[in-house]
């Protein structure tokens, strides 16, 4: 890919300390697709916006997030014990909810 270099520089700088090597970073792809539905990659964002101007951007934007969750393992804390469940393999997913 023509951006990999670009994206390999900016990464780099992040992850020079060991104490970081546990994290991750999130990239937006902006992608246009042709009349014959090949895509085409306009650009790379380090860091895209998660704000929401719409209904319709803050259900993709907010079922990223829940789907980014999900990848990592994270869980969600019981209410009802006050734990951290998560640490004890137990708590539940992270669920995307509907648009209004």
């Amino acid at each position: 890919m023509s951006v990999e270099h670009h994206l390999q520089a900016g990464t780099k700088k992040f992850l020079n300390n060991s104490s970081r090597s546990n994290c991750f970073e999130l990239f937006g792809f902006d992608i246009l697709l042709d009349t014959n539905f090949k895509p085409h990659i306009l650009e790379v964002n380090f860091s895209p916006s998660l704000s929401a101007d719409s209904p319709l951007d803050y259900h993709i934007k907010s079922n990223l997030l829940i789907d980014t969750l999900n990848i990592i393992g994270m869980k969600r804390n019981s209410k009802k014990r006050g734990k951290n469940m998560s640490s004890m393999g137990g708590g539940q997913r992270y669920r995307a909810g509907s648009i209004n």
